[in-house]
């Protein structure tokens, strides 16, 4: 997440949702520019109902205090002088 979006303080309640998996099937690959992509989404084809819901909030995740933005110049200027090495380490 970048420093910007960060600083809005993004995180809100919302509901997470547990689906039964028997319709479900990985996204085929893509091609982009000449490379393929592999997917890592999971679609129904189907309309589904789900098995349960889970209400969640901020409160929720232990490690909230601990996430930090990028700045998104410096990634463009690291990933320019060097594609090959993310992660980039400071």
């Amino acid at each position: 997440m970048n420093q910007d979006a960060l600083a809005g303080e993004p995180w809100r309640t919302g509901t997470v949702y547990v689906l039964p998996r028997d319709t479900f099937g990985q996204q085929p690959e893509e091609d982009w520019h000449g490379l393929k992509l592999a997917s890592t989404q999971w679609a129904s084809p189907a309309a589904i109902r789900p098995l349960a819901r889970l209400v969640v909030t901020p409160d929720d995740f232990p490690f909230l205090g601990q996430v930090h933005g990028h700045d998104l110049d410096i990634v463009a200027a690291r990933a320019a002088r060097d594609p090959e090495g993310y992660p980039w380490r400071d």
